[in-house]
């Protein structure tokens, strides 16, 4: 059964936010219940929506909710660990990329030295490692960020689906 409020039965319920019951009277008449999809569409904020669910005070919604915020809260976890993991890539290749760079800086050092024409070939072989390197972490870095946005949106249409299934 859908969970569905009137905008009287929600101005009983006192919300802090004017703006809430505002949104939702420029899109609904007075007498009309309303859906949480219904509040979604109507682009009331899911903190709000939230809040009036806690605020009627039902053991069933409560219950709902709180499954909710455990899935969530696992989600989290394994969010955590995925950045926690290519932190990790990007501080190894950010190693890679250093010990490169010392590489090169010796392998020049004894080319300068030795004028050798085989040390100036590992120098430069060096600094182009030391350059991949670099871009490596670079990369990663790049992808990381992107993969945290791409998550992030993903998450909120996730949360935002699971809230309108749990209560239609």
């Amino acid at each position: 059964m859908t969970l569905t409020i009137t905008l009287k039965e929600l101005e009983a319920l006192k919300p802090c936010h004017v703006r809430y019951g505002v949104e939702l009277a420029k899109t609904f008449p007075r007498k009309r219940k309303f859906s949480v999809a219904d509040a979604f569409a109507a682009n009331i904020s899911q903190a709000d929506i939230l809040w009036t669910l806690y605020a009627l005070k039902s053991d069933d919604v409560n219950s709902k909710i709180n499954s909710w915020l455990a899935s969530l809260i696992k989600r989290a976890a394994k969010y955590a660990e995925l950045a926690a993991e290519y932190a990790e890539r990007a501080a190894e290749y950010a190693l890679a990329a250093e010990r490169a760079a010392e590489h090169a800086a010796y392998a020049a050092d004894y080319a300068e030295r030795a004028a050798a024409r085989y040390a100036a070939r590992y120098a430069a072989s060096c600094v182009v490692r030391a350059a991949e390197a670099a871009l490596a972490a670079e990369r990663t870095a790049l992808a990381a960020r992107y993969a945290g946005l791409v998550a992030e949106y993903a998450e909120r249409n996730t949360q935002k689906s699971e809230l309108i299934e749990l209560f239609s």
